[in-house]
């Protein structure tokens, strides 16, 4: 039985929240706006109109730079508990169709409705869109595919309030001419590797052997070949099946590092990858666990429970850069091999903002701006000034994320700092 994925995208989500409670900002180009005092030009843009985009401003530019480029549109600040409220409408409105349903981010889901017939299946993509427009006031984006990246790629054919569906047979001709940088997971550096092994389409992409692919690329190399073709079989991961426990990433360091300022560094990676998967997933932390290997020693956690809980890059690495000076005269006598962060004790979007545990309001508005530049743009469109410089200082140290689910299972994804 062929697979039928729903992947559903509000459309501009926090300028359209902000458009639709304030009638008079309707056709006006509105910048949602992460910053103290929203007539000064400190701050970023955190999501941008349809109005404000066909100025230049996109998501992640500075609020200066916005304002330079439209100079009469209207400067918001960011209501996160608004919008987390009506992404809690829209999450329930789509479980009313099925119970496989995965919160990608406060404004993009999936659904599995493999279960329906093909005509059926686009029949509710349909109704789902009606439900939201009628019920929340906002229009989404809808993309029906034989899995989540074919169907994620179709949601951005037709925005906004578009439907697109795509079949395996249609995937060629619709996706092949595109710009390789339009695939999902090439990012601008991947971008330029392949341009400059003369691959510019998708197309291009997948007519390469992946022998060749393999070898130039590594493992990755085959999963690029894989997205290329449209191939994905990555399942829904739909909240009450198999429960997350934690999310953690480390880092082996060669023979073995003393050099605090370079510890420090990878471990400020290591907690933006921990960050950016928290928040993709929908989850907050209330526990951050590091965790060291030492040479001609063991490896060790150290600990720290939160008052309040956080989905923040910047709370999760302030609290593992605590722990880790902690442990500086260890580290000085014996040289650190491995260093890991983790992100424990963990709440679901749905239930940790109404218990009240989630803090970090602003910062967290902030990470979600990057992830959203990230996901479109690559890893590096977006880097905190502290890490600029340090991949290719320290090029070559290996990274192996870790996602630990119940009953044992664990995925693993080897990367480089």
């Amino acid at each position: 039985m062929q697979r039928k994925i729903i992947h559903l995208d509000m459309d501009a989500y926090f300028a359209s929240v902000e458009q639709r409670d304030y009638p008079i900002y309707k056709g006006k180009p509105v910048m949602v706006c992460h910053t103290d005092e929203i007539d000064s030009n400190r701050g970023v843009v955190a999501a941008a109109s349809y109005e404000a985009r066909s100025f230049g401003v996109k998501s992640g530019v500075s609020v200066l730079e916005a304002r330079q480029k439209c100079p009469k549109g209207v400067f918001v600040q960011g209501n996160y508990d608004k919008y987390l409220h009506n992404s809690r409408h829209f999450t329930k409105i789509c479980r009313r169709f099925t119970d496989l349903v995965e919160i990608y981010s406060v404004d993009e889901l999936f659904l599995d409705v493999s279960f329906l017939s093909f005509s059926k299946a686009v029949a509710t993509a349909k109704r789902l869109q009606d439900a939201i427009a009628k019920e929340l006031r906002l229009t989404c984006s809808v993309g029906l595919g034989p899995n989540k990246l074919v169907a994620k790629m179709a949601s951005d054919l037709n925005k906004p309030n578009g439907l697109s569906v795509i079949t395996p047979e249609d995937w060629p001709d619709t996706f092949f001419p595109m710009p390789v940088k339009e695939l999902i997971g090439v990012g601008s550096r991947m971008q330029k590797h392949l341009n400059i092994a003369g691959v510019s389409t998708i197309g291009q992409l997948a007519g390469l052997k992946t022998v060749y692919l393999q070898g130039k690329f590594g493992l990755p190399g085959l999963w690029l070949h894989r997205a290329a073709m449209g191939l994905d079989h990555t399942p829904i991961a739909a909240s009450g099946g198999v429960p997350v426990r934690s999310f953690g990433h480390s880092s082996a360091l060669g023979p073995g590092a003393s050099d605090m300022e370079m510890i420090e560094k990878v471990l400020l990676a290591l907690c933006e990858g921990v960050g950016f998967r928290m928040r993709r997933q929908g989850f907050y932390s209330k526990t951050i666990m590091l965790r060291l290997g030492l040479k001609r020693l063991f490896y060790f956690t150290r600990s720290h429970t939160l008052s309040k809980a956080t989905d923040s890059t910047r709370t999760i690495y302030k609290q593992a850069v605590k722990l880790l000076r902690k442990e500086t005269e260890f580290i000085n006598a014996y040289p650190c091999t491995l260093i890991g962060v983790s992100a424990c004790n963990l709440k679901p979007y749905e239930i940790g903002r109404q218990l009240g545990f989630f803090n970090d309001h602003k910062d967290s508005l902030v990470c979600r701006a990057m992830d959203k530049v990230k996901e479109r743009y690559g890893e590096q469109s977006v880097v905190r000034g502290s890490l600029i410089g340090f991949r290719q200082r320290y090029k070559g140290v290996a990274k192996v994320e870790l996602t630990k689910v119940s009953k044992g299972h664990s995925s693993f994804c080897n990367r480089w700092i």
